[in-house]
């Protein structure tokens, strides 16, 4: 017996939406189960500041001129449709900011409002600023501890979170695990 399902026009566009945002999320509870002590004091124990990364009218958030730009730090994009406040976030991407003559956090965040698909470069994170430019937030926490201090920190937190738009997976163990567990 042959069965025949007949899809709608309006069940092909929700079928077609679902399809066009999935994606694999990974938690690795044995990875972040060992994150190294130093990297979670500093985290749990530093005051993270979240804001929406675009406006209503898909501008740069006016919470940019709070951010230090005399320090260095990590920063988090996540999405959460606020549907449940607090409670459903999706870790997206892990960045640093070292402060040098040139850089700092508030012009490293800045920076992400230039991908824009196609960005052949970080096709991941353009296509997380498009795709869901209304739903996305920034947590970041400055530091005032070395650049090397910063790099140790952002890379832990990727090894141990592998949140799904960093590409690059410090660990050269984990990276080669995970490529090989299909997840990149």
């Amino acid at each position: 017996m042959i069965t025949f399902i007949w899809v709608t026009n309006d069940m092909f566009d929700i079928l077609q939406g679902l399809k066009n945002k999935c994606f694999l999320i990974e938690l690795p509870s044995h990875l972040w189960r060992n994150i190294d002590p130093y990297v979670l004091r500093v985290v749990k124990g530093g005051e993270w500041k979240t804001f929406k990364f675009y406006t209503d009218d898909h501008k740069r958030s006016h919470e940019l001129r709070n951010i230090s730009n005399i320090t260095g730090g990590v920063y988090v994009f996540y999405i959460t449709p606020d549907v449940i406040p607090e409670n459903h976030r999706i870790l997206m991407y892990i960045g640093r900011a070292r402060l040098t003559e040139n850089q700092n956090l508030r012009k490293r965040i800045s920076e992400y409002y230039g991908y824009a698909p196609p960005n052949d470069e970080r096709p991941k994170l353009a296509d997380m600023l498009k795709e869901w430019w209304e739903d996305i937030y920034c947590s970041y926490l400055e530091l005032s501890c070395t650049n090397d201090e910063i790099d140790h920190i952002e890379a832990e937190l990727i090894n141990k979170l592998l949140p799904h738009c960093n590409d690059a997976i410090p660990d050269t163990k984990i990276g080669k695990a995970v490529k090989a567990a299909g997840l990149q």
